[in-house]
């Protein structure tokens, strides 16, 4: 059997869905890049919020699962993690988890990551080949690069 490495995007709880598969139920073998939009890998501090549902209460910054998502020395070379500098839902650095690739969006929110073509244009240079992309570059060096391949 070929084996398959899945490549991931997941915005908001779908990147934390992403990292508990990676961390705590052992699918890294599986994951080829996985990029996540605004998700609370930091947890997030609306947790705050009494009517808030159990499940999301458990995102608090510094719970239990919050330290599975991001401690350990596991490689992250192949995550991006992009956060909205605009999101008041995962504010920013709730977003970024330590040692992947990172980028800000500026002035962008957390439903605007969806359709931001800064953020598009990220996501197609690194789904694109599993690379390691220039975050200094322009969006249009990534994109060239890209159509190069």
């Amino acid at each position: 059997f070929r084996r398959v490495l899945f490549r991931s995007i997941g915005h908001s709880l779908g990147g934390v869905v992403t990292r508990v598969y990676d961390r705590l139920l052992g699918g890294a073998p599986n994951l080829g890049c996985v990029a996540t939009l605004g998700s609370p890998l930091n947890g997030t501090p609306l947790t705050a919020v009494p009517f808030m549902p159990k499940a999301l209460k458990e995102l608090r910054p510094g719970s239990d699962l919050v330290r599975a998502m991001t401690e350990g020395d596991d490689p992250r070379q192949n995550w991006l993690t992009i956060q909205g500098e605009g999101d008041v839902l995962v504010p920013p650095n709730y977003a970024l988890l330590a040692r992947s690739q990172q980028a800000s969006i500026p002035n962008t929110g957390h439903l605007g990551l969806l359709t931001n073509p800064e953020v598009i244009d990220l996501l197609v240079a690194f789904l694109a080949d599993n690379r390691v992309i220039d975050l200094t570059a322009t969006v249009d060096d990534n994109a060239s690069l890209v159509s190069q391949t």
